[in-house]
């Protein structure tokens, strides 16, 4: 399956992190390019997350918007892929 691009940005990766191991502890999901399914699962996280600057250094919302545009083009190129031809 390919990879999704969470962000480029370092603090926003180390807010990410930082919000993972803070819900369900010692983890290896935060990556700044993760699998779709471990994307999907970061974003209902921080769904549920308080908003603050030490998780999501450029908001909350602002956040999970970018990565669910990331998900939703790979799920569009996906589903093209699948589609049959003619």
């Amino acid at each position: 399956m390919d990879s999704i691009h969470l962000t480029a940005n370092r603090r926003t990766l180390e807010g990410l992190r930082l919000m993972m191991f803070d819900t369900i502890g010692d983890n290896e999901y935060v990556h700044a390019s993760v699998e779709l399914p471990i994307a999907l699962y970061i974003v209902e996280v921080a769904k549920r997350n308080v908003d603050t600057e030490h998780y999501f250094p450029f908001g909350k919302w602002a956040t999970i918007q970018s990565i669910q545009g990331r998900i939703d083009k790979q799920l569009e190129h996906l589903h093209r892929k699948d589609k049959p031809h003619g």
